[in-house]
């Protein structure tokens, strides 16, 4: 009936060797059946948003360049030299629509070789692990603390300390990813910017 700010994504940890080329991040834009989702089970549910804060905060990212286009893909990963087939886990809370979405996930992942072994579990289980850092890949959803674009920039952008021991509450150390260091200073740097376009 209202919209909400969660964003719903897919993961992959950085401590997992086969996901660690660029490539297989770009080629995993084009392995979302987006649509096939949306018009189907997710129905009045969720809508496509492909950028890491939601639609309606300052400055949002509205547009949606991706599309499901398998082909595409594997020819991101072939010229990048990504052998595959990829063969990793997908951790997933074991409720719709996560366990749906994962589904639909693992099919279309597989027309470019990348294959997903579902593991369903609970929220807690989900969670604990992907805080231990010791998931592959993880479809779950974020929700910003406060209606500021800050919120979401810090969880997807911001990583200063990837070290195990410095547990953050963002999806980039859980996943391991070291973030650039100019991307770091940018996202701090939007934390005070009020004009929306800049």
């Amino acid at each position: 009936t209202f919209p909400q700010a969660a964003v719903h994504f897919l993961s992959f940890n950085q401590k997992t060797e086969a996901l660690q080329p660029e490539a297989v991040w770009e080629a995993a834009r084009y392995l979302v059946n987006y649509e096939g989702m949306t018009d189907s089970f997710l129905k009045g549910q969720m809508e496509i948003h492909q950028a890491f804060w939601p639609k309606g905060f300052p400055g949002s990212y509205d547009e949606t360049p991706f599309t499901y286009d398998p082909e595409k893909a594997k020819q991101i990963l072939a010229d990048a030299g990504v052998e595959t087939p990829i063969d990793v886990t997908l951790d997933v809370i074991n409720s719709a629509p996560f366990t749906d979405m994962a589904q639909s996930l693992q099919a279309s992942f597989a027309e470019a070789g990348i294959n997903f072994d579902i593991i369903p579990g609970t929220g807690a289980q989900v969670i604990t692990k992907y805080r231990d850092r010791t998931h592959e890949a993880m479809l779950l959803y974020w929700g910003p603390d406060f209606m500021d674009p800050h919120s979401n920039a810090k969880a997807f952008a911001y990583n200063a300390d990837n070290s195990d021991d410095n547990y953050q509450a963002t999806t980039t150390w859980r996943n391991a990813w070291a973030v650039p260091d100019d991307m770091n200073k940018e996202t701090m740097a939007a934390l005070s910017e009020s004009d929306p376009d800049k």
